[in-house]
């Protein structure tokens, strides 16, 4: 789930006109290219973009290797996970609000 809210806020706040989607269409780094240009255009900095990439790996571990997922991510991981998450959101719709 929170795989899937921060590429809907990355999509809304970075790439609202879908720019980025359609140059990497077909692939799977439409998320991690959002993210590097957030990260260019100084909306995320210090851990977040690696938090991103963190959980961008939870989302599709939960996925696709839930017994994975449960080992890399147990409960006292996954709350920083949840943590980390808002604080991608808060910086991504801070900008949003000031632009």
């Amino acid at each position: 789930m929170c795989r899937a809210i921060l590429e809907d806020a990355l999509r809304e706040i970075v790439d609202p006109h879908g720019v980025i989607e359609q140059q990497v269409k077909g692939s799977d780094s439409y998320i991690m290219e959002l993210v590097r240009e957030a990260e260019r255009r100084d909306i995320l900095s210090d851990d977040r973009p690696d938090w991103a990439h963190r959980i961008r790996r939870a989302g599709n571990l939960a996925v696709h290797d839930l017994k994975r997922f449960k080992l890399e991510f147990p409960d006292n991981k996954f709350e920083e996970l949840l943590l980390n998450t808002r604080k991608i959101l808060e910086d991504l719709y801070a900008v949003g609000e000031n632009a």
